[in-house]
């Protein structure tokens, strides 16, 4: 399970996801949310932020078959 969420954005289920330590994964993109994702409680790796929505289905996928999303990045 993972959370993908536009970057800034803070509602319910992030909130949730931070207590239940869900990682979550944050969109870079131009959006009006201006909400600092990492004042917020995140355990260190539960934050993951991606360039665009094709790089979090890439983490997903390397999340979902145990693959340490930081051994695959540049």
């Amino acid at each position: 399970s993972a959370l993908v969420i536009p970057d800034g954005c803070v509602g319910l289920p992030t909130v949730a996801a931070v207590q239940q330590g869900i990682p979550v994964i944050a969109v870079k993109n131009k959006n009006l949310m201006k909400n600092d994702l990492q004042a917020l409680p995140f355990r260190a790796g539960q934050l993951i932020y991606a360039d665009s929505y094709l790089e979090a289905a890439g983490i997903l996928t390397a999340l979902k078959h145990g693959v340490a999303v930081s051994s695959v990045r540049r």
